[in-house]
């Protein structure tokens, strides 16, 4: 403790030192002093976290910067497996200048990795995750326009929310319009309708939304205006082809299957206004997937089950 005080440790200089003695440090671990070594290097680097945290909740980056040129400090070098500057920043919710200037200041390189601190958080978060969790789209496009792609991790930012009671229509209309995969929209959709009978989550409307999205994107209104633009007349017809083309991406026979399945009429009335497919091949497919029974079959029959195997088993006994 004293030579630490004396010699005014940095985070950095802390880490060399580990990283130079892992020997001694590893002797002193097995030591009887063991449990107060460990807690001091812990509350070292909980206090220097602390303390640079505390400085950028101030929200300036010209007191930050100071505190860098007087402390002589690195901090790039303050993030860790277990920590990371920007998330914490973003987590505590300031300003688009502070994260430009810790970007800057950190030299960021790549923004698609994931941090996670049991005792913090226990998800798995990147930047980009964490913006958009906070609802903070200004950071989240700054974030984007530095090549953080929205699809790390395969989606994983749609269950996240999902599970966290934290999707609605604002950022799911945001991630759609961010460019996240299409096939793992078709995958969400699925996930959606399964859980219908399960929560009190908006499901209809989410569902809605999607299909709104891709059927009246942005990306289809602007070719058509550049249709216009170049005086190319599309008639009623080539309209609702170019719609009709995009609608049979992104509508499944199995949503179909899975919303008979999870008595979800909504998702099958949303489906069968929005698909360009023949109406009575579609019913015909409705009603033989009818037949083969649904959840409420399912669970009625294991119930049937559990209550004859504790029926025996009271008999046995």
């Amino acid at each position: 403790k004293e030579y630490f005080k004396k010699n005014n440790i940095s985070l950095n200089k802390f880490y060399e030192i580990i990283k130079k003695n892992k020997k001694v440090i590893k002797k002193i671990i097995k030591s009887k002093s063991s449990p107060d070594v460990s807690l001091f290097f812990m509350k070292f680097v909980g206090e220097k976290r602390k303390n640079i945290i505390d400085i950028i909740k101030k929200n300036d980056p010209k007191i930050l910067n100071f505190y860098i040129m007087e402390n002589n400090i690195k901090l790039k070098e303050y993030n860790t497996r277990d920590f990371d500057i920007l998330l914490s920043s973003i987590d505590n919710n300031v300003s688009l200048e502070m994260i430009n200037f810790i970007i800057e200041e950190c030299q960021y390189q790549n923004f698609n990795y994931t941090i996670c601190n049991p005792k913090i958080n226990v998800l798995k978060r990147t930047p980009l995750f964490s913006a958009i969790f906070s609802n903070n789209y200004h950071i989240a496009d700054l974030l984007i326009k530095h090549n953080a792609d929205i699809n790390y991790s395969d989606g994983d930012i749609l269950y996240y929310l999902f599970y966290l009671d934290l999707l609605e229509i604002k950022n799911l209309k945001y991630l759609l319009n961010s460019g996240i995969n299409t096939e793992l929209i078709i995958t969400f959709i699925s996930f959606l309708i399964k859980n219908y009978p399960y929560t009190d989550q908006p499901i209809t409307e989410f569902i809605n939304t999607i299909f709104t999205h891709y059927i009246y994107s942005n990306e289809f209104v602007l070719k058509f205006l550049l249709s216009y633009k170049n005086k190319e007349a599309l008639t009623t017809k080539e309209i609702q082809e170019k719609i009709d083309k995009v609608t049979t991406l992104i509508i499944k026979d199995k949503f179909y299957e899975e919303a008979v399945y999870y008595e979800f009429n909504e998702a099958l009335e949303i489906l069968l206004k929005n698909d360009p497919r023949n109406k009575t091949e579609i019913l015909i497919k409705i009603e033989k997937y009818k037949s083969q029974g649904s959840y409420h079959d399912d669970e009625e029959e294991d119930e049937d089950e559990e209550n004859n195997e504790n029926n025996v088993e009271i008999n046995n006994n």
